[in-house]
């Protein structure tokens, strides 16, 4: 009996030794060149090995299909430490640690790591003690995943590019991990990261020359915390992680860069009068004042004598400052914001002639950490709700507030209404283009048709014209004025329309069809409202006219 059970013994580790891919060390195995290849089974291999002598080296190779996670494991013994190095098929070396000297109590981790596809080799060498016929075992378990770091990304130039709204996975270390991201607009951005009880990770967003944005550290803390909360405009931007202080080796972390795509959110830098975000009248301008010595600028024109009505942010745990400057730097106004339940409220009017004005946007008492707020400067004499067809939650209206404010279209003051379906015609357009581009000359006549000395302009600025002012306008003819307004070049309808389309200014009549000529309808009919949204979409995409707007 005791014999049979000696025998199912050995079968069973015999068994276990297949099933978990344990192989022996082949030598010479002392270069990369000659280096054994490990062999994944189910995302694991495993040698049993031996230092043979102080000057001996196992090199093992590793090929990964896909982009994972790695795990590098050894056994600790009692007489002699081992040097393992991770090693890139350049011969440059990633990562570099150190068994310890304690009793045999198995394979335990050494270090983690992201990879690319591609050759690795490890090597593993002598570091102190005993150096003679030293037995260890290697165990590396392999995760396949795209979600993780890949090194080597120690530098801005192999920075990982990465997806917005999605979770990664990286290992930090005194080495800068870099990682880029595309934004495709103005948008609202919020980097959220893993903290840590035992570590300070340092994190910075840099623009596309490298230059730091915003620096922050984390705590000492467990949980996920929004580390960077701040607004950007379209283009390339770099996220740089790093251990700070406390355990500073092989650190574990997740990140997302979310993004919610915002033309009214601010774009930084803005911290000056002269990088001030331009802003209009009617506008819900949205920021984040990161702390107490951040402000956020503002550039604002009036256009015409106008009584203005200003609204901020009141929030039970911040109060703010609301200073408004004329064009010589001159305050004419401050306001303070009361505390409050989160609510845009009425701070303040006051009267203000035409030119440009900046407002600043500053931190007064109470938190002071990244504290949202929404910013509103609005014709107190405005409202598109006293109009009779006024719709509230109709798409246009956003648009037509933004017209109105801005003295960009007017409703019909006989029968108070703005008539948003109705057709438009080619004088109410070029009047539309021409108000905003050219505010200071573009007038309604005095004298003769109204739409006159706008249609004199036309002829200067060499922008095509039906010459059918009380007509319904052609969609594409539509375009093509546009484009002229805002690009300055003379465009085929063709060419407008394709303009339109890639700045996201159209979706065509039919957003099931391809983004094409005839799917513009060009010989169709425009109404108020769709005219309207073109120049509002176009503002949002921080488009703005070529013709000199001011």
């Amino acid at each position: 009996m005791k014999k049979l059970l000696q025998v199912f013994t050995m079968v069973a580790a015999l068994i276990f030794t297949i099933s978990t891919a344990f192989a022996a060390e082949n030598e010479p195995n002392d270069s990369i060149s000659q280096a054994k290849e490990l062999k994944f089974e189910n995302g694991r291999a495993v040698v049993n090995a031996n230092i043979a002598n102080l000057n001996d080296k196992d090199f093992y190779k590793i090929t990964l299909n896909r982009a994972g996670k790695i795990e590098v494991g050894m056994t600790n013994i009692e007489k002699t430490q081992f040097r393992v190095t991770l090693i890139n098929s350049f011969n440059k070396e990633l990562e570099v640690y150190e068994t310890k000297s304690a009793p045999n109590q198995g394979v335990e981790t050494l270090f983690f790591q992201g990879l690319d596809k591609g050759t690795y080799y490890i090597k593993v060498e002598h570091f102190k003690g005993d150096s003679t016929n030293a037995p260890y075992t290697l165990r590396v378990n392999y995760t396949a995943t795209d979600l993780v770091e890949k090194e080597d990304n120690n530098d801005r130039n192999k920075a990982n590019p990465i997806l917005l709204n999605t979770t990664y996975a990286g290992w930090a270390d005194p080495t800068s991990d870099f990682y880029s991201f595309k934004l495709a607009a103005n948008s609202e951005v919020k980097v959220n990261i893993t903290q840590s009880p035992k570590t300070k990770f340092e994190v910075s967003l840099l623009n596309a020359n490298g230059n730091p944005i915003e620096t922050w550290e984390t705590s000492y803390a467990s949980g996920t915390t929004t580390i960077i909360h701040t607004g950007l405009p379209e283009g390339t931007y770099y996220l740089k992680i790093l251990t700070k202080e406390g355990d500073l080796n092989n650190i574990p972390y997740n990140f997302t860069v979310n993004f919610r795509a915002d033309a009214n959110f601010e774009t930084e830098l803005n911290n000056t009068p002269s990088t001030a975000n331009e802003m209009y009248l009617g506008q819900f301008a949205k920021g984040v004042l990161s702390t107490n010595h951040d402000v956020d600028y503002y550039r604002l024109y009036i256009n015409g004598q106008t009584n203005v009505d200003v609204y901020m942010t009141q929030l039970s745990g911040t109060t703010f400052k609301v200073e408004i400057a004329d064009s010589l730097g001159k305050v004419r106004k401050d306001y303070y914001t009361a505390n409050g339940n989160g609510s845009v409220e009425k701070i303040g009017n006051l009267d203000l002639v035409q030119g440009f004005y900046t407002i600043k946007v500053s931190h007064d008492q109470g938190n002071n950490n990244k504290v949202p707020y929404t910013l509103r400067l609005a014709d107190s004499y405005i409202s598109i709700e006293k109009f009779k067809d006024y719709e509230a939650g109709a798409y246009w209206v956003p648009a037509f507030e933004w017209g109105i404010q801005n003295k960009v279209i007017k409703g019909d003051p006989v029968t108070n209404r703005l008539n948003p379906n109705q057709n438009i015609t080619e004088a109410q357009w070029l009047a539309m283009l021409l108000r905003y581009a050219l505010p200071h000359e573009a007038k309604d006549s005095p004298n003769g048709n109204w739409y006159d000395t706008y249609y004199q302009i036309a002829v200067r600025e060499k922008i095509e014209v039906s010459k059918k002012p009380n007509e319904p306008l052609r969609r594409g003819l539509v375009a093509k004025m546009l484009a002229k307004v805002y690009t300055g070049q003379n465009m085929s309808e063709e060419e407008a329309v394709d303009w339109m389309y890639k700045n996201k200014i159209t979706t065509g009549t039919n957003v099931s069809k391809p983004q094409d000529y005839l799917n513009f309808n060009p010989s169709g009919n425009l109404t108020r409202a769709q005219a309207i949204t073109f120049m509002h979409r176009l503002k949002r995409e921080g488009i703005e006219p070529r013709l000199g707007k001011y």
